[in-house]
């Protein structure tokens, strides 16, 4: 018994169809087989005998002759379903049907073709419609499945999309699931369309983008979608009702994120100002000053950076000064770190640069970047606070690259690659030029922005490329790339981390 299941299973795969007259090469014992149905239960059990089998698909090619006038689509259904129960002529009538049928009534029958397989290859029933003598194995279940659901989608049906989708993304072929996710969207599924948004959600298979999600949602929840109803407000509008109900934390998430709408791939704040809505910044400076008044540092902090920047209201120094004071008072890390700035600079205070060192280098050993970045750099070169100490320079340095500080970054790519001769290492300037040029960073920019860093850039990746091989180069994109999985960006809060001091003029490159 079990090498003729083989034969016939054999003749499936290579999609071989026997008519009755070869009956007499398949055993004529009897194989229990199950009713399928679309729904889950529990299948009623039936006996049929290979003869009855082939009898079956005779029944189905002579009711699909009779209906093929009056009703296509199941004739379409029933010779293929005769086709499976190998009957000979089934297969070039049901291909020579499809051309008169729609991209519609093609696509919703492959679709329920391939669910049968899907049905039988989960083990919620058999086959009723295709018997087989013997359920097949499972990479032929899913190698047929996946034939007519491809078939499917290129006739444009929309479930078919979404299951393929799933298949695609399970074989870790991402860029594929999102296009089936985006081609039935844009022919108007909600669940496709519910599942984008969850993507976009999370950064799978595409970058994390939270207004195109909320989007989604909010396309999905207007045409009475539940899952998209009930994911728009736990998700999004949740925080909104609780900062309108005084919770401080959900008036600081809410304030952020209509800021990082704002500022959305705006590499130099300046250009939030000119190129972005007032309104969003005003609606977000609004929820700040709310969380501001329940002792807020945080939002402190933010409120002075957008009257200095003007951001929502006119700039204002000093209404800078006195939000800064405050967000530093609450004791803020970042905000202490900038009133080391004023101090050392005298900007709304009385200058202090001693005062403004012991900031830095109390806020450094707490771990505020900020201040680890900027004492990196100061010892860098020395100054009338400090002498020049490389070795203090790279400790900071490097303390402050490790939390995704841009500058540093950089810095210790041009110490390796142009500073003293013994310290260079091209393979070590490389993986840090890599780790700073990679990924999303809007918050790198004050008066001087990352354009500063394009000729620099320039002259730092010739320097390296000089030094290397193409196997090097391999290498350190690995490295990089396994630095970056260790070392994930908080996006939610780097720019709260420092915005002032990039306003420090430093040479990049001479060491």
């Amino acid at each position: 018994m079990r090498d003729i299941f083989l034969l016939i299973l054999m003749a499936l795969s290579q999609g071989l169809f026997i008519s009755s007259s070869s009956l007499a090469q398949v055993n004529t014992g009897k194989q229990d087989l199950g009713l399928t149905e679309f729904q889950l239960g529990q299948p009623e059990k039936i006996e049929r005998t290979p003869e009855e089998i082939v009898g079956q698909g005779i029944e189905q090619y002579k009711k699909a002759t009779e209906l093929e006038p009056t009703d296509p689509v199941n004739a379409y259904r029933n010779y293929i379903f005769a086709s499976y129960n190998y009957h000979s002529d089934a297969q070039k009538k049901y291909k020579k049907l499809e051309k008169s049928l729609t991209k519609e009534q093609i696509g919703d029958v492959a679709y329920e073709v391939a669910s049968i397989f899907a049905s039988t290859m989960n083990g919620f029933a058999k086959l009723r419609e295709i018997n087989v003598l013997k359920t097949l194995n499972p990479n032929q279940m899913f190698k047929q499945k996946n034939e007519w659901l491809e078939k499917a989608v290129k006739n444009n049906n929309t479930r078919a999309m979404l299951e393929l989708a799933e298949v695609k993304s399970n074989m870790h072929k991402e860029g594929q699931a999102i296009k089936l996710l985006e081609k039935a969207a844009e022919l108007g599924n909600l669940d496709a369309n519910y599942q984008l948004a969850l993507r976009y959600l999370d950064g799978k298979g595409v970058d994390k983008d939270d207004k195109i999600s909320r989007e989604l949602f909010e396309k999905a929840a207007a045409l009475n979608h539940e899952p998209s109803k009930s994911a728009l407000t736990s998700i999004y509008l949740f925080p909104e009702i609780m900062a309108e109900q005084g919770n401080r934390d959900a008036q600081n998430i809410v304030a952020t994120s209509l800021f990082r709408e704002a500022v959305q791939n705006i590499i130099d704040i300046r250009y939030a100002v000119k190129n972005r809505s007032p309104e969003i910044f005003a609606k977000s400076r609004y929820w700040f000053e709310q969380a501001a008044e329940q002792g807020s540092g945080y939002a402190m902090h933010y409120l002075a950076m957008y009257s200095y920047y003007g951001l929502g209201t006119e700039q204002n120094e000093a209404l800078f000064v006195k939000w800064l004071t405050k967000a530093a008072q609450a004791d803020f890390g970042p905000a202490n770190v900038n009133m080391g700035y004023l101090l050392e600079n005298g900007i709304g205070i009385q200058k202090s640069e001693q005062k403004a060192l012991e900031i830095y280098t109390m806020n450094a050993n707490e771990g505020v970047v900020s201040a680890q970045s900027i004492l990196g750099r100061l010892y860098k070169s020395g100054n009338e606070l400090v002498s020049k100490d490389l070795e203090k320079s790279l400790y900071w340095l490097n303390k402050a690259a490790e939390q995704n500080d841009k500058i540093s970054q950089y810095l210790l790519c041009t110490y390796y690659s142009e500073g003293p001769e013994q310290s260079r290492d091209y393979l070590e300037a490389g993986k840090w030029l890599r780790i700073f040029t990679t990924g999303k960073d809007v918050y790198l920019s004050g008066p001087d922005g990352i354009m500063l860093f394009i000729p620099e850039l320039m002259k730092s990746v010739k320097n390296i490329d000089a030094e290397i091989t193409e196997e090097q180069k391999k290498d350190i994109i690995l490295k990089a790339k396994e630095w970056m999985v260790l070392h994930p960006v908080d996006e939610q809060s780097q720019f709260s981390k420092s915005y002032l001091d990039i306003y420090r003029k430093v040479d990049l490159h001479v060491w």
